[in-house]
């Protein structure tokens, strides 16, 4: 029985061990997006959020307000020398959501677009989809041929 305990809590000290910190000015800057865990690890920001479902509404929002925000207010100190590659926002349960990729790069290019159809093609490059915890690029979206035309 104390040898599981200690299997277990070594376990998760060691997870914990691995994780890198997360920027503070970025931390502060998610309360209110209903982000209820945040980890670093391997270059990707993981934001567990409090939604059932994350819409790519709600995935937008933390992006550009939550975690880019931070960065373009100030580009050396927004995120530090945190290494964030890719963002990930994730639904309560970690089984639903959107990454942000080329993190550092995409938020400071998405922060010289300053209309809205710009930003929302912007964000489709740069978004893969997440389900059961893996993250891929959806790649282009092909249009559908018609029976009648074949086209």
């Amino acid at each position: 029985m104390r040898k599981g305990l200690l299997f277990i809590i070594a376990a998760l000290f060691l997870n914990t061990a691995c994780a890198d910190p997360v920027p503070p000015r970025l931390m502060r800057n998610l309360k209110g997006h209903h982000v209820m865990r945040v980890t670093l690890k391997k270059g990707v920001l993981r934001l567990v959020t409090t939604h059932g479902v994350v819409s790519h509404d709600i995935y937008e929002n933390v992006i550009r307000e939550g975690t880019c925000s931070v960065l373009l207010g100030d580009p050396e100190k927004g995120w530090g020398k945190s290494r964030i590659d890719r963002i990930e926002v994730m639904n309560r349960d970690e089984r639903q959501g959107y990454a942000f990729v080329d993190a550092r790069k995409a938020c400071l290019e998405l922060g010289k677009i300053t209309d809205d159809a710009g930003k929302k093609t912007y964000f489709s490059g740069q978004t893969w989809i997440c389900t059961m915890e893996i993250c891929d690029d959806p790649g282009p979206v092909e249009p559908k041929k018609t029976e009648k035309t074949g086209k």
